[in-house]
């Protein structure tokens, strides 16, 4: 059995250090010159760190295999705001990476796979992106085609059939014209 200086002697040299009020120090073995920060590299306890398993890529969004009960409640999205256990079991790792990797990546789509058939679903569709006409290397927000075809089309068929009566009225004078015979004198 360990005496009580054996034991202080052992837990201050583990450490690397004294504990607070005890005014010991404690020499090293190894050899090496006494250098601020050396008893970190002494001790060779590195951070674990937790690997980050990329999920798989489908369409340029991360796709998150969930079982079929969470899959057949998140099949048709999440809503802005909705609280994530309505759709997703929270106690589940695999369904707390996909809200991780949702609020990391704000704006960026998620899609669901099921774990026994394999079909997919946006879980978080991708943003829409607002129409913008490109005109001579800058953009003109706002701007919709389809709304200014429903607009000007009716004045557009107006002039159209303007120009093909005007069109027409000379061509019917012209073949009169021609089929006239002329009047001798």
């Amino acid at each position: 059995m360990k005496t009580f200086k054996q034991l202080i002697n052992e837990v201050m040299s583990s450490t690397g250090g004294g504990v607070a009020g005890m005014h010991q120090t404690v020499e090293p073995t190894d050899g090496l010159p006494q250098i601020a920060g050396r008893e970190a590299d002494r001790l060779k306890i590195s951070p674990r760190k937790r690997k980050q398993k990329l999920p798989e890529m489908f369409a340029g969004c991360p796709v998150f295999t969930v079982s079929s009960d969470d899959y057949y409640k998140c099949m048709h999205g999440r809503m802005r705001y909705e609280r994530w256990n309505k759709k997703l079991n929270m106690e589940d790792f695999g369904n707390q990476d996909i809200r991780s990797y949702a609020h990391q990546n704000p704006g960026q789509a998620v899609i669901v796979k099921d774990a026994t058939h394999g079909t997919m679903s946006y879980f978080i569709p991708p943003a829409k992106k607002e129409h913008t006409l490109d005109e001579g290397g800058f953009t003109v927000p706002g701007y919709d085609q389809d709304a200014e075809l429903e607009r000007n089309l009716p004045r557009w068929k107006k002039e159209a059939d303007a120009r093909t009566r005007k069109q027409m009225n000379a061509a019917m004078k012209a073949i009169k014209k021609k089929a006239t015979p002329k009047k001798k004198k």
